[in-house]
């Protein structure tokens, strides 16, 4: 069997339809993994992607990384505020040997983008546990942008699944528009020019800055123009995207 760590965001998703287009449906199996995240929004729509895809989905308990961290305690969450050392390899490991069955192949959902602050997501560090393990351990967005996996789904006919993709660190019932997760989505959504079929909270940045634009300094949707204190009043009336 071949497993993929579904966590229910884009890059995991595009991932298990590559095991799928692979594979075939009934030799891929998602995996998630509940480890006290305050986002375990993600898992219940991570059930939900492998059901619409027709695959097993097993929700795993046990992993424990801690309470003092951004995202298993509280405080802002960012790129590095989500840094958990060990994270990957701990969920790599639990799909890997899943139920005392080893898998023929793992796959994980890194991107380009993450290699920068996650270790465990680079492809040198991956290449070593496959050896270590006897085990592939595939990482096929490991070059690819935000931009480059939303314009996958639709390549592999598979962005009505965009809808049902989560990216938010925050646990709401909605996703909050403003953290780090949310922000590389939005930017991902604009510079492929795709409209970004997620619900949010707050959808003042799905929109360029009005503000800016009339300063000549146009700050594209994504990305926050106030600094890190909260919205600035001129920006306060960003239209929704």
């Amino acid at each position: 069997m071949h497993r993929v760590l579904l966590s229910g965001g884009m890059d995991s998703a595009l991932c298990l339809v590559l095991a799928i287009a692979e594979h075939g449906v009934e030799n891929v199996e998602a995996v998630g993994c509940d480890y006290g995240q305050r986002h375990r929004k993600e898992l219940h729509q991570a059930a939900l992607i492998a059901n619409v895809c027709g695959v097993r989905f097993t929700a795993t308990r046990g992993l424990d990384f801690g309470r003092g961290l951004a995202l298993t305690g509280s405080g802002e969450l960012d790129s590095q505020s989500a840094v958990i050392p060990g994270r990957n390899k701990a969920m790599l490991r639990v799909a890997g040997w899943l139920r005392g069955e080893r898998a023929e192949s793992v796959w994980l959902g890194a991107t380009a983008a993450d290699q920068a602050v996650f270790e465990d997501c680079r492809r040198d560090y991956l290449d070593a546990l496959s050896v270590e393990w006897s085990m592939p351990i595939r990482s096929p967005l490991v070059e690819m942008s935000k931009a480059d996996i939303v314009r996958a789904f639709n390549e592999h006919g598979a962005s009505s699944l965009l809808v049902y993709t989560w990216s938010c660190y925050h646990g709401g019932d909605l996703a909050c528009g403003y953290c780090g997760a949310c922000m590389a989505r939005v930017r991902g959504f604009h510079a492929a020019g795709v409209k970004d079929p997620g619900p949010y909270a707050d959808r003042r940045l799905l929109s360029p800055c009005p503000t800016c634009m009339v300063m000549g300094a146009p700050t594209p949707p994504g990305v926050r123009c106030h600094g890190q204190g909260g919205w600035s009043v001129p920006h306060r009336e960003r239209p929704v995207g």
